[in-house]
């Protein structure tokens, strides 16, 4: 492969060390079950299969951090307790259905001669029954009951069946009571008018906590029968009548995201009823000219075939099928019209039509082909970057490059996308739709279709090969979250599509750990890098094989005079029935550039992205971006997304000279960072560019705990530094223990000068503050210091990083294993951080990690030291998807590029 000059101080730690921590989250469209199992017995109960999914996300709708998290607009209503929900409507009709229906109870009528009725009132309201009781004859002679009074109170009682006219279940006074408020006039409503569309989310909200009760109650043996079944059928036929109104609603007001999301819902709740076609059609012909995330249209559209195969004979559903075909042939033609335009306005409309015509019906005869020839010629996504990938597989990446690269030439199962709360979603990657709990873990369906970037078939083998991998913490994963995975992968008897993968344990966030990212079995490698029993990891990695949606070009490419790699689209990804249309560039070019004021103001906007600024650059960029239509991707304070990587000092623990945690914690509280950070990182951001730590954890996220003190030089900063503290407990310890103050070796990543000075000034802080200890700072290639640290365990101080793939902010990937590359070994901390996986509930998660964090304040395993924020400057052209700041890529087959 081509090299290039690169500064490669702007290093990541490696992919093992980062991926597959327990994920934050909210589900996607789909809903997924939070815990597999809890055998310590800690913790939240443990779910059985087939029980209820709930909604998946640890932070569904949760407080994660006094507040500050957004609930998911386009979540499902959630399960609410109706007599609260009573308590906290504002609206007078949404308060009185849920006042009606806030304590469940069954309905009797009684019978009336010509006389007075037998009960003065006519009705009461019981404690639900066991049984159902459609026909009176069935009633016995007398029937107990539990007749509420006036004050909420129980009476018992045994009414004589001639008495009674009906006994209406509780659910079916829950129907009546929907189906009244439905029907109420709006427009005249009290207080401020209620919309149809809250209307319908309101009795959503209803129907879906009786629904509920009604579920759970038989599961406990207070509804007997099989006759209750009926009556679950109805709940749930009102229901999707509910949903369906929501559905009219959110596409008659244009609100894409809800609607699909909702859609969503309604194919997987309702997957065989033909009743959502035409809502479904409806709202994929009216998003048609609105920018809509491509796979919600994809997801939906496939469910409208599925119904196709469902009910061949359906009138409705063909009609609206072939609608879509012949919009489809409309726009295809309309299209064609451009096919020998040079120009680029033209040639931008046609690729603009048959995206449309893609998004209407992909599986038109010649338009996949047609429009991967039209998306040759336009457009490609020009990145600029510090330096090239030059290890390209999830094994070996170590580089910000390598690691962003890695995100779109592979895939996982699921993977974790952020949204626009900067919170973060699983999303469908490789597999087909929502996953199924299964006992201990989760069933996955793969594509009928899916092959790999050189045309061999992707089959559950290289799932299972994959798995076996991550056990023998390859694949960039380490032996501590490798081994939560249970020896065997069985293939599901569903179906030879679906596949099993299960956990030897409970998680709290089973999902998290199914991101890895999936490799091809060796058999299908070409010869060279076949080894016995697996493959060459560095001949792969250098000529990688994927199945996402973009694949490697070797060789050595130019435009304009200057050097790229190219990553050119994947057709095998594209032709996918959940893929179609995706990605939306034929090609992505990497070119390295060296200083990003000047590349802007000598080649304009060439390149599209650039990425890895100094502060310093995004400061110039600042006035000289603007004018060509760059904006510099700054974080400002609070951002909602957020920053997921710590760096820190990995300190060597194998070395007798810092194994007293005095000598790791007057280390620590030894380093101005604050200073640091201003001297060379800040440029002219100040505080609000990088943040000290003083713990494993991002700066103020819910895992740091609040009594771990801050350090005196700034009160609104976590920096741990103090000098007098410092040089006093290392001089306990010399007196005490006859220590003598050691000679350290400071590692860092060689080619970046800011992190040289950066380092240097570090070591001499230490030095001053610290009499008789001497840092000696070394620059070391970042390749050659990865094997340095993690496999020859050659250092004394080491400037490193670990990155949080979500917000759960596990520490026992670090950790955890047979042995960690720090050669730590405290049982006070190790131990409890093996139980840490074990916790299925979040609130006993945050107690753990928060403890954990003073424990690692004591101890000092390493020396925490500060996140920065990475830096980037885009061209209004580029459509982008919320993002990983630190891996870009995760979803770029969703982003567009506009002509300049």
């Amino acid at each position: 492969m081509a090299t290039t000059p690169r500064k490669p101080g702007r290093v990541a730690v490696r992919a093992g060390v980062a991926l597959l921590l327990f994920g934050s989250l909210l589900s996607f469209t789909w809903l997924t079950q939070v815990g597999a199992q809890d055998p310590a017995g800690k913790g939240a109960p443990v779910k059985e299969p087939g029980a209820k999914k709930d909604k998946g996300g640890l932070f569904d709708d949760a407080d994660i951090d006094d507040g500050k998290a957004k609930p998911n607009r386009n979540a499902p209503p959630p399960v609410v307790d109706l007599k609260q929900a009573a308590g906290d409507a504002k609206h007078a009709y949404v308060k009185q259905l849920f006042t009606d229906l806030a304590v469940p109870h069954d309905l009797i009528t009684y019978r009336k001669y010509d006389g007075p009725p037998f009960r003065a009132s006519g009705f009461s309201n019981v404690k639900p029954l066991e049984k159902l009781y459609t026909d009176n004859k069935k009633l016995p002679g007398k029937l107990p009951i539990e007749e509420f009074g006036k004050n909420g109170d129980l009476k018992k009682d045994d009414v004589p069946a001639y008495e009674i006219v009906t006994v209406q279940p509780y659910e079916q006074v829950a129907q009546a009571a929907v189906e009244k408020f439905m029907a109420l006039p709006l427009a005249t409503s009290p207080a401020a008018p209620l919309s149809r569309l809250k209307q319908a989310e309101a009795a959503e909200q209803a129907l879906s906590a009786v629904l509920t009760w009604h579920q759970s109650t038989r599961s406990r043996g207070g509804r007997v029968g099989a006759e209750w079944d009926a009556v679950l059928a109805g709940l749930r036929k009102q229901l999707l009548a509910v949903l369906l109104e929501e559905l009219k609603e959110n596409t008659e007001l244009a609100d894409w995201d809800a609607a699909f999301a909702l859609s969503q819902r309604l194919s997987e709740t309702y997957p065989e009823e033909p009743e959502i076609a035409k809502p479904l059609a409806n709202l994929v012909k009216q998003s048609l000219n609105s920018p809509v995330d491509p796979t919600l249209r994809q997801r939906t559209r496939h469910r409208l075939e599925l119904l196709k195969e469902r009910y061949p004979n359906n009138a409705d559903i063909t009609g609206i099928l072939e609608d879509l075909k012949k919009e489809a042939q409309r726009l295809f033609d309309e299209a064609k019209k451009f096919e020998k335009s040079t120009d680029k306005v033209e040639l931008q409309t046609a690729q603009a039509l048959l995206q449309r015509a893609e998004d209407t019906w992909p599986q038109l005869p010649g338009l996949r082909a047609y429009s991967s020839q039209m998306r040759g010629k336009y457009p490609v996504l020009r990145v600029g970057v510090r330096e090239w990938p030059q290890y390209m597989s999830p094994g070996l990446a170590y580089t910000d490059s390598e690691l962003r690269v890695v995100e779109f030439l592979f895939e996982s199962l699921v993977k974790f996308s952020l949204d626009e709360t900067g919170l973060g979603r699983y999303r469908p990657a490789l597999a087909e739709g929502r996953p199924d709990v299964v006992s201990m873990g989760r069933q996955f369906q793969l594509p009928a279709n899916a092959l790999w970037s050189n045309d061999a078939e992707l089959t559950i083998d290289d799932i299972k090969q994959t798995v076996r991998q991550l056990k023998k913490a390859s694949n960039g994963q380490p032996v501590g979250l490798g081994g939560l995975f249970a020896d065997t992968l069985p293939v599901s008897p569903a179906g030879p599509l679906r596949v099993n993968v299960k956990l030897n344990q409970g998680y709290l966030e089973p999902l998290s750990l199914m991101t890895f990212k999936i490799l091809p079995r060796p058999s299908i490698l070409p010869s060279d890098m076949r080894l016995p029993g697996g493959y060459d990891e560095k001949l792969f990695a250098q000529k990688p094989v994927g199945s996402g949606p973009f694949k490697f070009v070797p060789g050595n490419h130019s435009e304009n005079g200057r050097p790229y790699l190219s990553f050119v689209a994947n057709p095998n990804y594209g032709d996918r029935t959940s893929k179609r249309g995706l990605p939306r560039f034929s090609e992505v070019r990497l070119f390295v550039y060296i200083d990003a004021a000047q590349e802007l103001q000598l080649n304009k906007n060439f390149l599209n992205l650039l990425l890895d600024l100094t502060a310093e650059e995004a400061d110039k960029l600042k006035t000289v971006g603007p004018p060509l239509k760059f904006r510099v991707n700054v974080p400002v304070p609070n951002t909602v997304v957020p920053n997921r990587r710590v760096y820190f000092l990995a300190i060597n623990h194998r070395k007798a000279d810092l194994q007293p945690f005095e000598v790791r914690r007057a280390l620590s509280m030894a380093i101005n960072r604050e200073k640091l950070l201003d001297d060379y990182f800040r440029g002219g951001f100040g505080a609000q560019l990088h943040k000290a730590i003083n713990g494993p954890f991002p700066a103020d996220c819910w895992a740091t705990s609040p009594s771990v003190r801050n350090g005196p030089v700034n009160t609104k900063s976590a920096d741990p530094y103090n000098p007098l503290v410092a040089e006093s407990a290392l001089k306990n310890l010399i007196t005490g223990q006859r220590y003598r103050p050691p000679t350290l070796s400071l590692k860092y990543p060689s080619g970046d000068a800011v992190l040289k000075r950066a380092m240097t000034a570090l070591a001499e802080q230490i030095q001053t503050t610290l009499p008789g200890v001497k840092i000696a700072p070394e620059a070391v290639d970042p390749w050659a210091l990865r094997d340095q640290v993690e496999k020859t365990h050659d250092f004394d101080l080491v400037y490193y990083h670990y990155d949080f793939p979500d917000t759960t902010y596990s520490l026992w990937p670090l950790f955890g294993g047979e042995e960690n590359y720090l050669g730590y070994n405290n049982a006070n901390l190790t131990g409890p951080l093996r139980q840490s996986v074990r916790y299925c509930d979040f609130d006993e998660v945050r107690k753990q990690l928060q403890q954990l964090h003073q424990a690692v304040a004591l101890d000092v395993p390493f020396i925490p030291l500060w996140q920065l924020d990475p830096l980037m400057a885009i061209h209004d052209d580029v459509i982008t998807v919320p993002f990983d700041r630190q891996l870009v890529f995760t979803d770029i087959e969703l982003w567009q590029l506009k002509e300049k």
